[in-house]
Formats: structure tokens, sequence, C-alpha cells
């Protein structure tokens, strides 16, 4: 089969986040399993993407409107797509409210193209006139005459069935990764580190893990607490509270990183908190399990229900005070920790795999044909 994976941004710095690993990760598994694979996606100019086997297509961005992803224009990425149609079987598009995926779905809907739309959450209802007129003019559209929409059960599917009122054929797939060979992981008492690795967006609630950093550090755990991601808004809030409570030589701020380089640096802590609310399926999450980090999250989280039925981590209602009694959990109760690293690589062997998820997904690409 012939495939196009279509996403919105990629960049040195990560910021977009989710979509784009589950994009790479798809592509990739899919040329394993012998299909042709073009990634095509905006571009900052500098990041490189590395996915062994696929053809990779990066189109300069432009921003056409202050209102950040969704504002950014690649007029490129859409004329390749008009003029290349035809040697795709299928176009998998990572979609968003935004002026990169949205046209080149409208244009395939408007060419009766075979195409999948997975909004990873992106797309729900929404009042503001902006979201209005996109779902008027687009939204609606595409998500009526794709093949298949693509939803995370229990998270978004609602959603997407009030945006489409009703209209769109509902498929249900996870989000994958590449499972790390089993290793034994040293637990270095001298040298812990708890890792926030995110957005530092509102939604993404950076100073509740510094709120709890403070707990932590009041009550005589002696770590380091790592700040990794790019500024979204929160960083000036996140300096004023370290200052503020004295937290310099605990808490740090290290900045964005490369997508290439988010597994390595999970693999690196010693527990990973996610503290973000109403998050749909985290891909850091699921990378922090596949190599061995125990991991935190709140009860909003879209992993939650697999933690909880697995024992796979750590599940919150998101407040620093029971983030911090999870995290000084896992630090000082050896058998928890081990038993949680151990539940978690089953969980994600069991439901997470890429090569598992890619084999439920190729079904969806011939939706069209069988209906």
């Amino acid at each position: 089969m012939r495939i196009a994976q279509v996403v919105t941004y990629v960049s040195a710095d990560g910021a977009f986040g989710g979509p784009v690993a589950v994009a790479i990760a798809q592509a990739v598994e899919l040329a394993d399993q012998g299909h042709e694979v073009e990634l095509l996606a905006g571009w900052d100019g500098i990041a490189q993407v590395d996915a062994p086997g696929v053809t990779i297509r990066l189109f300069r961005t432009r921003q056409l409107l202050p209102t950040g992803f969704s504002g950014m224009h690649a007029p490129g990425m859409l004329a390749y797509v008009r003029s290349h149609l035809a040697e795709f079987d299928v176009v998998h598009i990572h979609l968003a409210r935004d002026l990169i995926t949205l046209p080149i779905a409208s244009f395939l809907s408007r060419r009766h193209a075979n195409y999948v739309v997975q909004p990873h959450g992106m797309i729900k209802p929404d009042s503001r006139i902006r979201a209005r007129v996109f779902d008027a003019v687009a939204v609606r559209r595409v998500l009526r005459d794709a093949a298949s929409v693509i939803a995370y059960r229990n998270v978004d599917e609602g959603a997407l069935r009030d945006v489409s009122r009703g209209a769109a054929t509902i498929e249900f797939l996870e989000n994958g990764v590449t499972i790390s060979p089993d290793r034994q992981r040293e637990f270095d008492a001298d040298a812990i580190e708890v890792l926030f690795l995110a957005r530092l967006h509102p939604r993404k609630r950076v100073v509740a893990f510094a709120e709890m950093a403070q707990l932590l550090k009041d009550r005589g755990i002696a770590a380091r607490f790592a700040v990794v991601g790019p500024d979204e808004g929160d960083l000036a809030q996140l300096t004023t509270f370290v200052e503020a409570h004295a937290l310099d030589k605990d808490v740090f701020y290290e900045g964005p990183i490369g997508y290439e380089n988010v597994r390595d640096r999970l693999a690196k802590a010693t527990v990973y908190v996610l503290p973000s609310v109403n998050e749909p399926f985290p891909v850091t999450v699921l990378e922090a399990m596949a190599v061995g980090t125990p991991c935190v999250i709140t009860d909003t989280c879209g992993l939650a229900s697999f933690f909880l039925k697995d024992e796979a981590g750590a599940v919150t209602d998101g407040s620093p005070l029971e983030m911090a009694d999870a995290v000084e959990s896992l630090l000082n109760d050896p058998v928890y920790r081990e038993a949680t690293v151990a539940n978690a690589r089953y969980s994600i062997t069991a439901n997470f795999s890429i090569n598992t998820v890619v084999t439920r997904l190729l079904p969806y690409y011939t939706n069209r044909l069988v209906r």
C-alpha cells in the first residue's frame, strides 16, 4: 500500500509534541511492514526527522495568523498533495483546526479521495467564533467524508460525534511505541531525579510540579527536579515560584529538546510526573513506560484506566499533595517501585506495542473500499 502521513509541524524544540511522535512511529512501522510511506510535515527549517524506511518531505511554514500552530500555513505541502494524490492509496492526516492539515483534508474531501483523520483530541466542541467558522466551512465535512475518523476510546469519540453531528465513521486506536529491550535499572538513592517533560503550557501545569517539588523538599526528599520543554507561557510563573520559595538549587529548567532525544531523557529520570489535565493519550508516558521509568499521572489522563487496571503507574487527582505522595511512595518503597515498572512493561507490551497498533490501523485505511 502507498501511504502518506500528514502532520502539522516538526521543529527542533519538539513543540508540536505527541502528534509528531505518533506520526513518525506509525510511518516507520508501516514501512517495516512492507508499505511505501511518505511523511509530510510543516517545518521550522532546522529540525531533522529520523524515520528509517520512510520518505520525508518537509515544507517551510509561514505564520499567517497570530494564533500559534493554528495560524501556520505551509502552501508547498498542499501543492504537493494536489499534484501527487494519484500516487497514494490512502492519506492519513493527523488533523487539527489549523491552516496546514485542514486545507489538505478539505481538498481530499472535495476530490472524494481515500483518507483517514486522527485528531489526537484536538477536535472538540468549541464555542469561539474562529472554531465555529472552521467547523462550518471545513471540519464537519472533512469528518463526514473521511474513510475513518480515529478516536481514543472513552476520551474524544463523543467530541468527534458532536462536531460531526453524528456523521463521522469513528474507529478506535491507541498510540503505540517501540518497546525497548528489558533491562534491569539500578536505583541510585544518591542521584534521584524527578522529571517534568512537556510544553510549559497552562494545561500541562508545570507550577503544580514545582509545588509538588516544594512539598517533597520539605519532607526531606533529596532529589533533583528537572523541567524540560518549550515555553508556551508558564516559564515566567515557574521562575517566579522557584525564586519565591528558594528552590533554585532543587528545580532546574533545561529548555526544550528534539523528538529524537525524548526517550533517552526519560530513561535518565528516576520518576516521570505529568501533571496535565484532560491529556488524551500522552506519548511521553508511553515512552517512559517503555524504558522502565515509573510514571505519575492525573485521573483525567486518557491512560488512567490502563494504569488502574494493570497497576502500571500512579494515578492522582492532580493536586501537588497527591503527586508528592505518589512520588514519595515510588522513591521509598522498592517493592512497589519494581512492581510498577514490571506492570508498566506488561501493559505497554499488551496494549501499546507499535506493531500491534499499526496492525489494528491498517483495516481503517480500506474502510471506504468496503462500504
